[in-house]
């Protein structure tokens, strides 16, 4: 969503239209397309603006990961979708021909690609996205200064949700031709893709054909849902509390923390809840910012935040119709939370454990929790 759905859909555009390709030596060797596509990377820089691309692209691995998860997911043509659609969220979207670079990487070492059948389907990739933005690029524009310059008014979570879903309503239909033409291209690129595979690349092909063909129709079940007003970041694998809390603390403030119609700087609270295991990573920047932690240290609180966030991903999965029947306001204290608090303590324990003793003198003392009742 971009809003994260921006974001998201962003990533979706590029996996679906990318199919897989192409380097910046490539680019130079297709004059015609080049500078179009340069002048989509130029256009994507201004996502810049929602704050380091390693946080965007943390909330979006971790929102990809419970979408898999939630809807079952597993089959190896499943894992290796996730796994490849992971690999691009690392790379800023502006950084289209790395990203293009790693997706033909992944379909050359899958289908065991030869040179000239990479080749085919990088010059294949480039002109049908060169092509869509040359032709769509007001609206792309449009799109992006829009929702990079978002700001929410109310003041409540449900009033921000059915801000959000008028806004998501409004940017689905406002891209409705942009969506016909990139599925119409993806078809194209997939036929000729698939026209020129030898019999036992078609066979390997077929099946990842089934799980794109699937998330394809996850997609627009999605797109319609939203296109009806009826967006839900749940479906997005996010769950509301932590979407709207990340409205407020993105949306709702301009440049500085001012927030609209104040004329007052708003202090900014800890970024991080216990109960939240998607925000521990601020707890974890804190701790190493605080103790100074070098890199093998910072390697290891990495570590460490990796594999507690994921059990709690699992646990709150597995509780998660417990927990959706409970007030938003009341989860942080329910039963069926007190796992991921438990969890968040071994986090904090560990990392204590991590520091050295000159680095357990630290005046400023260990974080501060956020206050109860808001999310990050």
């Amino acid at each position: 969503m971009q809003d994260r759905s921006g974001i998201r859909r962003a990533a979706h555009v590029g996996w679906v239209l990318g199919a897989l390709a192409s380097t910046q030596a490539a680019a130079q060797e297709q004059p015609s397309t080049a500078p179009s596509l340069e002048r989509l990377a130029k256009t994507a820089e201004a996502l810049a603006q929602w704050g380091p691309w390693e946080e965007q692209a943390a909330w979006i691995d971790r929102s990809m990961t419970r979408v898999w998860e939630r809807n079952g997911w597993s089959d190896e043509p499943d894992r290796f979708a996730l796994e490849t659609m992971r690999g691009v969220a690392t790379i800023p979207p502006w950084k289209i021909f790395d990203r293009l670079e790693f997706m033909t990487s992944r379909a050359r070492e899958r289908y065991g690609l030869s040179d000239v059948q990479a080749a085919n389907l990088k010059q294949s990739v480039m002109t049908e996205t060169a092509t869509l933005f040359a032709r769509h690029a007001p609206t792309i524009v449009r799109q992006i200064n829009e929702q990079t310059r978002l700001r929410l008014e109310a003041e409540d979570d449900e009033g921000l949700m059915k801000e959000i879903q008028a806004n998501v309503a409004r940017w689905m239909q406002d891209t409705e031709p942009l969506h016909r033409d990139a599925m119409e291209a993806f078809a194209r690129v997939t036929s000729a893709f698939e026209s020129g595979l030898t019999p036992e690349q078609k066979r390997k092909f077929a099946a990842d054909r089934k799980t794109i063909d699937k998330l394809t129709r996850h997609g627009e079940q999605l797109r319609a849902e939203g296109l009806a007003g009826r967006f839900d970041p749940e479906a997005w694998g996010m769950s509301r509390e932590e979407f709207t809390g990340w409205l407020r603390e993105v949306s709702l403030h301009g440049p500085g923390g001012v927030r609209r119609g104040e004329g007052a700087v708003a202090a900014a609270p800890p970024r991080w809840q216990a109960h939240v295991p998607s925000t521990w990573r601020y707890y974890v920047e804190d701790v190493t910012r605080r103790s100074s932690f070098d890199a093998a240290q910072i390697k290891a609180a990495d570590s460490i935040l990796t594999e507690l966030a994921e059990r709690a991903d699992r646990h709150l999965l597995a509780q998660r119709k417990v927990l959706d029947a409970v007030d938003p306001a009341a989860r942080a204290s329910h039963e069926a939370m007190k796992p991921v608090l438990d969890l968040f303590e071994s986090l904090k324990n560990r990392l204590d454990a991590l520091r050295r003793r000159e680095q357990k003198d630290d005046p400023a003392g260990p974080p501060q929790p956020r206050p109860s009742g808001g999310t990050p």
